[in-house]
Formats: C-alpha cells, structure tokens, sequence
C-alpha cells in the first residue's frame, strides 16, 4: 500500500470518520496504528527495525533526562551508534531487504534524542505518542526529518479536522499526487536507463527515489 493507491485512500477516509468517534486521548493511538499498518503493508519485515529503534531511543532519551555528567554525553553516543549501526547493517551488508526509510526515521529519532540531552525537549513519557512520532505515515517513507520539539507538542493535541476545513490540506494533498504522477514518475522512468551513465547517475536516483 503507497500514497498513490485506492486502498490508501479508502482506509486514510475511514480513519478520518473514526477520528471523530474516538476520545482526544485515543487519537494518537489511532493514527499510530494506522502508520505501523500503512509501513507494515510495504513489508511486515520493515516493523522489526522501526520497533527496534523506536524502543532503543525511546528508552535511553527517560535515561539521560534522569542522568548527568559524563554518563549524559556517553547515551547520546550509545543512541547515534546504535542508530547509525542499524543504517549501515541494512544499506551495506547486502543480507536483507533494505528498510524504505529507515534514513529517515533513524535520524529523525537521533535529532529527538539529541533535543532531550540539549534539555530543549522533556522525555516522552508516553510511548505509542513516541512510536507515533517515528513512524508518521504521512513522513515516514518520503520525510522530511521532523524535530522532535516540532512535532510531539501538535500530537499532544491533536483534534480532528472539522469538514469545513478540508479543501486547503485537500488542494495540497492532490496537487502533490498530480506532480508525482505527471512529473516525477515519467521523469524518472525515461531516465531510469541513464542511471549508471555517470554524472545523471545522482539525480536519476533522486527523481525515482522522490517517485
């Protein structure tokens, strides 16, 4: 399942109707478990690294807002490596599929546990918020890298849409299928032969990674 599919969409509209159903505490749940059953739709083994990383950072981001000193700096090293170690395992030893975005969330949950030992952003307590966090299915895949003292407040108050305020996120939503469709997949595929052609090789990865 990706953005450009029917199933997509009907179960992004089913989700919008339960959201206002649902009690503002429950909310964040909702759309975590809509994210890990968008992701996992991609491939069930793609979960495996996300909860890893999720629960990893998760964990030692509550442990250097008790600690202090030098045992501070030394977790925030243990998080950037273990991290960065995930990244290299799947995009360099060729043993397994490699994860769609997992440069992003990796680095998305460095940046959040990098606020957390700066002391700009307090710990997240609640952990399907934090899941939530990581694995955003509208950035998930695509990104951008969201910081952490950006996002967790808005999914702390997070409110359904009200109908009338669609049209705009709707204009923005259906010109970027528009583009990607149009522009970006045909882009892609009629450079797709010129990928090992040297210096086109880096933008011909782009436009078809953007696809």
């Amino acid at each position: 399942m990706t953005f450009k599919d029917a199933e997509f969409w009907a179960a992004l509209v089913m989700l919008y109707g339960v959201s206002h159903l649902l009690p503002q505490r429950l909310l964040a749940y909702a759309l975590c478990a809509f994210s890990l059953v968008f992701y996992g739709s991609l491939n069930p083994a793609y979960l495996v690294p996300l909860l890893l990383c999720v629960a990893w950072d998760y964990g030692l981001a509550r442990a250097i807002e008790r600690a202090a000193g030098g045992r501070r700096r030394g977790l925030v090293v243990l998080s950037v490596s273990a991290n960065l170690g995930l990244l290299i395992f799947y995009k360099y030893t060729g043993r397994t599929e490699f994860p769609i975005g997992v440069s992003f969330y990796t680095f998305q949950s460095i940046s959040y546990v990098v606020d957390v030992y700066r002391r700009r952003l307090p710990a997240e307590k609640d952990f399907p918020r934090f899941l939530l966090y990581v694995s955003f299915f509208p950035q998930l895949i695509t990104g951008p890298i969201e910081r952490g003292r950006a996002l967790i407040p808005q999914l702390r108050k997070l409110r359904p849409l009200p109908p009338d305020q669609l049209t705009r996120p709707a204009y923005f939503i259906l010109w970027g299928l528009v583009k990607c469709v149009l522009f970006s997949d045909q882009l892609g595929a009629l450079l797709a032969p010129l990928r090992s052609s040297g210096p086109l090789d880096l933008a011909t990865q782009f436009l078809i990674g953007v696809a």
